[in-house]
């Protein structure tokens, strides 16, 4: 089974395909899609819908799993998530692939134990899990590794009960 992790944003948008064998779960590719500050929003949309449907074109992903948007207190960088996850759902519906939405504390306390871990606790849950020596960088990767992780190492169970789309 292969999974897109996507930790949308319109400035960094993080990505990982994360796959499960009957052996173990191994990072496949990851990397972040990164847009112009100074291109105008629809571009910088385009630009993450289309780099997410050329690397979903490039394996035969089963599930998009991103980061659901939880309300914080700046509106602007809601927004800006929610947009980028927009894209997300574009490139992901457009190749008829299933999505799955997680919040960044559910993925923490599903891989660390603690819905509030900070960035590096979950760098470092997310490099040993994976038996990698050095570190992940930057956040957006480790986001969408663990995303990703998060799905593939739920039970059938669990995964029923998420909401795909």
């Amino acid at each position: 089974m292969y999974v897109l992790g996507v930790d949308p944003g319109v400035a960094k948008c993080g990505y990982a395909i994360v796959s499960r064998s009957t052996r173990a779960i191994e990072v496949q590719e990851a990397g972040v899609i990164r847009t112009d500050k100074e291109a105008p929003l629809p571009s910088r949309l385009l630009q993450i819908f289309d780099s997410l449907k050329s690397i979903i074109a490039c394996q035969s992903i089963d599930v998009v799993v991103v980061e659901r948007v939880v309300f914080k207190t700046n509106l602007k960088s809601a927004m800006a998530v929610g947009q980028a996850l927009g894209a997300a759902f574009m490139a992901a519906e457009s190749a008829s692939i299933s999505i799955a939405q997680v919040s960044s504390n559910e993925m923490k306390l599903s891989l660390v134990g603690d819905g509030s871990a900070d960035k590096w606790q979950l760098q470092s849950m997310v490099q040993r899990l994976l038996g990698m020596t050095h570190p992940i960088n930057p956040p957006d990767v480790v986001d969408a590794i663990g995303l990703a992780y998060c799905f593939l190492s739920a039970s059938d169970v669990v995964r029923q009960g998420w909401k795909l789309s």
